[in-house]
């Protein structure tokens, strides 16, 4: 063994020199690379190597040579390995800092070996700081960073070439307090859902492998890759352990987690109000959603639900509810189950909340509680206590009362069984007192008038019947059934002449006449408008913008063939945009240049109009995003 280990080399004494290299290394990633010419096959396997000194290199697995080490390999495995082609590392996106990287051949060696002591820090974390504080970040680098998730957005869609791809915004927070806004994409959406779903207010702790920075304005995000990149969620690695507990020892030193109660500038609601980024619902089209993920809604606390009470006990650790036995709580999870701590009370506190459309019930957990109450749920125990001396005396602190006839927006998430078992109970992960936003989202009030019907040109329908006369006995002719001559003078009033066959039969007896409703339809308008008598003027305003309209489809018609054609090369020139963004070559509002030549008119103007609208608050594909959504829309004003 020890005549092995004289032999082995470190990655960070690799030079181009020779190929008998000899490594004891640690898979950290591993991915597959398909080939673009036949998508169903690998063209390559990736790799990121690391020795027991924390150097990492990437390695390469070809096609021709796949066969010898596809199934001898495997992520996070440790591997004695041996004899590559060492060349320079020239790669769209460098998964190392190596400058060098290396190939295998038919003759490399790999041998799996086992080593307690080798070492599992298999991260690159980059501090926020790098990223906050504007430092230039190499955007072909790949890095790592850790945080927990304290704020994400909906599952939105994006169509690229007709392929439809998941992204949202997630926020992350490390145990400084700093945040940094990510994006995840495709396989990361799908992973991260479910875990956002079932929560239950418990911190989730992620890791974003092989990511890039991607600069806007001046400020940083990340985002993954298409392949490179991993997604580890609630890791049991050192390096994720120990940020846990700096994250802990920072909850503990700030009573009971007070880094829960963030700050209204630390609540982007704004952003993702006027981004629709989160849609705004009615409580009524709330309790009727039958897609899962979070929303917002405007409501007043009308009750407190007290059944189950107001708080709990947990565990410092993992904010699970505790288990008391005798003096000592216990948390139920496996990791801790053995391991005692003194326990918290956390806010869990049932409302029951109500708009013009309904109510509904809402959980809110110990940061939103927080926010409302304005002290934490020991500080509001403690001074129950001494006010009453004993527990049960007062069913609950009376500062709970604060809350009720109080009007807030609350974020809130639609779960699987909200939608399957009709659960009225929704937690709250968010929420604002911002009155001019509120203002803005709140519910129409109901109004006492009927709905009125929607009609997309002008139409004649029987409505508001106002009787002139009738009979004594209510016995009247149907005058839908009358046979008569209808006409209308130049005030718009309603003439009608009964025919010689429609003549009354029964001497005494009067028609009961009913005027017509006549209701004109913008579409600018929400709903049609009701015009009484209309003069024989604005029923001819009303009949040339009809034809205006007609003529307007006709063109639409004319021009469908080639704006298909004009859509169809769009789609390949925003790919290969994208894709030139993404390789460093082109800026975004290059690309956008270059995209709205290519467009030609009208559509070019259209998204030229898009522009204005989006600046400065969108990269590249939120102006592309808005145009696939509106451009038919758009098109008439420009016909």
């Amino acid at each position: 063994m020890q005549k092995m280990a004289t032999h082995i080399d470190f990655i960070k004494d690799i030079t181009i020199s020779k190929m008998q290299w000899k490594l004891k290394v640690r898979v950290v990633r591993m991915w597959e690379v398909p080939d673009h010419f036949n998508p169903g096959t690998i063209f390559s396997i990736e790799l990121v190597l690391q020795d027991e000194k924390g150097d990492h290199i990437s390695a390469s697995i070809g096609k021709s040579v796949l066969h010898l080490f596809k199934t001898q390999i495997t992520e996070l495995g440790l591997y004695n390995m041996a004899n590559f082609i060492v060349c320079h590392n020239k790669e769209k996106f460098n998964t190392t800092k190596h400058r060098l990287r290396l190939t295998f051949t038919q003759r490399t060696t790999v041998a799996e070996t086992t080593d307690p002591l080798f070492p599992i820090n298999i991260f690159d974390l980059r501090p926020y700081d790098q990223l906050i504080n504007k430092v230039d970040v190499k955007k072909t680098e790949l890095f790592d960073v850790i945080g927990e998730i304290v704020n994400f957005s909906e599952v939105q869609t994006q169509n690229q070439g007709g392929i439809s791809r998941k992204f949202m915004d997630i926020e992350l927070e490390d145990d400084e307090r700093k945040k940094l806004s990510a994006t995840f994409w495709g396989e990361f959406v799908d992973e991260i859902v479910p875990h956002l779903l079932s929560a239950n207010n418990q911190p989730i702790i992620v890791v974003m492998q092989l990511i890039k920075a991607h600069k806007y304005q001046d400020s940083y995000s990340v985002r993954n890759t298409w392949n490179a990149s991993k997604l580890w969620i609630n890791p049991n690695f050192p390096q994720s352990d120990e940020f846990k507990t700096r994250l802990l020892s920072v909850r503990d030193n700030n009573s009971e987690r007070l880094t829960q109660t963030i700050s209204q500038q630390s609540y982007p609601v704004s952003d993702e109000l006027e981004k629709g980024i989160v849609q705004v619902k009615t409580i009524g089209q709330l309790v009727e959603s039958m897609q899962e993920g979070p929303c917002w809604i405007v409501a007043s606390i009308e009750n407190l639900e007290l059944e189950k009470g107001w708080s709990y006990v947990s565990c410092k650790k993992c904010q699970k509810k505790v288990d008391k036995l005798g003096n000592i709580y216990q948390c139920p999870n496996p990791k801790y189950k053995h391991e005692d701590y003194s326990a918290v009370i956390r806010y869990k506190l049932q409302v029951r909340v109500m708009d013009t459309t309904g109510s509904v019930s809402l959980l809110l957990w110990d940061r939103e509680t927080m926010f409302l109450i304005g002290k934490s749920a020991k500080e509001l125990k403690e001074g129950f206590l001494e006010n009453t001396g004993a527990v049960d005396k007062y069913p609950y602190p009376v500062e709970l009362n604060n809350i009720l006839q109080r009007k807030f927006m609350f974020k809130v998430i639609i779960k699987t069984e909200n939608i399957h078992q009709q659960k009225e109970v929704y937690s709250v992960v968010k929420l604002t007192d911002e009155e001019q936003l509120m203002n803005k989202y709140s519910p129409a009030q109901p109004s006492d008038d009927l709905t009125e019907p929607d009609f997309n040109n002008i139409q004649v329908l029987d409505g508001e019947k106002e009787c002139e006369d009738s009979t004594e006995d209510n016995d009247t002719t149907d005058i839908a059934h009358t046979p008569a001559q209808i006409d209308m003078d130049e005030q718009g009033h309603v003439q009608i002449t009964p025919t010689t066959s429609a003549q009354i039969q029964r001497r005494g007896q009067r028609r009961k006449i009913c005027r017509r409703n006549i209701y004109s339809y913008n579409a600018s308008d929400s709903k049609p408008e009701i015009i009484r008598n209309v003069p024989r003027a604005i029923q001819n305003k009303l009949r040339d913008r009809r034809a205006e309209r007609r003529e307007k489809e006709k063109k639409f018609r004319e021009l469908r063939p080639a704006l298909d054609l004009h859509i169809a090369n769009y789609q390949l020139m925003r790919d290969a945009l994208i894709d030139a963004i993404d390789k460093i070559i082109l800026y975004d509002w290059e690309a956008l240049s270059i995209l709205v030549d290519s467009l030609g008119q009208p559509l070019g103007s259209i998204l030229t109009d898009i522009y204005h609208e989006v600046w400065p608050s969108g990269p590249f594909w939120v102006y592309v995003l808005k145009f696939e959504a509106e451009w038919e829309n758009r098109l008439y004003d420009y016909l």
